[in-house]
């Protein structure tokens, strides 16, 4: 769907999808400041040209892995949307988390058989762990990720615990490649035949009428789901009846580009939410990490290892949620409401009445409506940072990426930003609004499986086992 890309030297970039058990993954670097001196040469020569704009540089963070969680959003920007984001991300987490698991065992990992180093340094295996990761996944940002690298590297002393760490993030890194290289990402661009129009099954929506974003992600892999259908929602309503005349009235009245039943506040919300959601979950939980670690409260601090897992578990829940998503709205095959209202007149229901003119506030996204995944993520996420936080209850901050409503807002919980994301899309004119109850409960069930299942604390796991062997 989306065209090839290139370098910046015209060299074309490898696919983003891991197709071989040995991934290629970028050689130890023994000399950080001999090649950083290269590299800035090489960059300063071609900026001179025109050829390359400088790289701006990566705000430095209070906890590494959340550093590392800032970069790999910005080298993963052109991956094309949050499917293959969220697969980079997570990939990238896992990485990072079993590299230094492998130095001291704290929690299950989740590839086998990797090499241990005690006496490395995590810091350094956490870079390269990530490093490695993205240069495969994400590699058209190679020289900006290059740079961060090398620069994570030279802070550290330069002795045996950091040649250690690398070896160790780079074996983390091959791994996690080599695990997902044939998790199906590959095929995922299939298209959706054109379908003949019929009431309630979905149709391309204005204004563009674009085909529907990737729908084989739904045959993705699931990271920690069993498989990609395990917490589909029962389907939505039939036209006929009662409920479905009630969700359509509603999106009708207050979803409307021009509504004037929408207030200012609920305008305000659906726009604040309007943006990409993997992005600002990961921000919300890389302000809370950071604001941990930055406080003069040393007991709220989470160590490396902690804060690898809670990231490592986001972003596996928000993949998941993407490939559950996806599953689900492609077996229902649900109409969007600009679809419905504009052909109310079709769906059988005497209490539909019909609006050709209809618009949503906001434009509709590529893929069908039920369920919103906006809502799973947002629930999931939600979950996954209850669980590994120890409380619903944590104060946080989070500003809107969308520049032109920016804006900050304040939430006392979770569950409370959860809660608005649903209401936003229904507040957008995106989704009616079972669809956003319904991915709530499907990103909790997510959230909640992986908090009890993925990655546990190794005490924890080794009781589990001697309970299923009894």
């Amino acid at each position: 769907m989306w065209p090839p890309r290139v370098l910046h030297r015209g060299v074309p970039l490898r696919s983003n999808s891991v197709n071989t058990a040995n991934p290629p993954v970028s050689g130890a670097v023994q000399q950080p400041r001999h090649r950083r001196a290269l590299l800035l040469a090489t960059v300063a020569a071609l900026a001179a040209l025109g050829l390359y704009v400088l790289p701006r540089p990566y705000p430095r963070h209070v906890d590494t892995v959340a550093e590392w969680n800032a970069i790999a959003f910005d080298v993963c920007s052109g991956l094309g949307g949050g499917t293959r984001q969220s697969r980079a991300l997570a990939v990238t987490h896992l990485a990072i988390h079993d590299a230094l698991n492998s130095i001291r065992p704290v929690y299950a990992t989740y590839a086998r058989g990797l090499p241990r180093g005690p006496k490395a340094s995590p810091q350094a295996a956490v870079a390269a762990a990530a490093h490695d990761t993205l240069a495969v996944m994400a590699g058209d940002h190679q020289m900006q990720l290059d740079k961060a690298y090398e620069d994570a590297i030279d802070r550290l002393p330069d002795n045996a615990a950091r040649g250690e760490g690398i070896s160790l993030g780079k074996a983390a890194a091959r791994a996690i490649l080599a695990m997902r290289s044939r998790d199906g990402a590959d095929r995922a661009e299939l298209h959706l035949a054109p379908q003949p129009f019929a009431p309630g099954r979905y149709q391309p929506t204005p204004s563009r009428f674009d085909p529907p974003i990737v729908p084989g992600w739904r045959n993705v892999t699931p990271f920690a789901m069993r498989t990609a259908a395990q917490f589909r929602p029962l389907p939505p309503p039939a036209l006929d009846s009662e409920q479905y005349a009630q969700l359509y009235n509603e999106v009708k009245r207050i979803g409307g580009l021009h509504s004037t039943q929408r207030t200012r506040q609920q305008t305000a919300t659906a726009k604040f939410w309007s943006g990409d959601a993997l992005a600002t979950w990961n921000e919300i939980a890389r302000n809370v990490v950071n604001g941990r670690a930055g406080d003069r409260d040393r007991g709220n601090d989470l160590d490396l290892w902690q804060s690898a897992r809670l990231f490592a578990l986001l972003d596996a829940a928000a993949a998941d949620s993407f490939i559950s998503g996806w599953e689900a709205k492609f077996h229902y095959l649900n109409w969007r409401p600009v679809t419905a209202i504009r052909r109310g007149d079709t769906d059988g229901n005497a209490a539909t009445s019909p609006d050709p003119d209809w618009s949503p506030l906001l434009v509709t996204p590529a893929h069908p409506e039920y369920p919103s995944t906006h809502s799973i993520l947002a629930s999931a996420s939600a979950n996954v940072l209850q669980c590994a936080l120890g409380s619903d209850a944590v104060p946080f901050a989070i500003a809107s990426d969308k520049v032109f409503f920016g804006r900050t807002r304040h939430f006392e919980r979770f569950s409370q930003a959860a809660n608005e994301v649903a209401l936003s899309r229904l507040y957008a004119g995106a989704h009616f609004r079972l669809a956003n109850t319904r991915g709530l409960e499907q990103g909790k069930k997510i959230g909640q499986h992986i908090c009890n299942t993925f990655l546990p604390p190794l005490a924890s796991a080794a009781a589990a086992s001697v309970s299923a062997n009894r």
